[in-house]
């Protein structure tokens, strides 16, 4: 999960 603008694609990470 998560978004490509995070560093780490993680789905518990806090995407801005």
């Amino acid at each position: 999960g998560g978004t490509e603008q995070t560093r780490y694609c993680s789905d518990h990470v806090i995407l801005f």
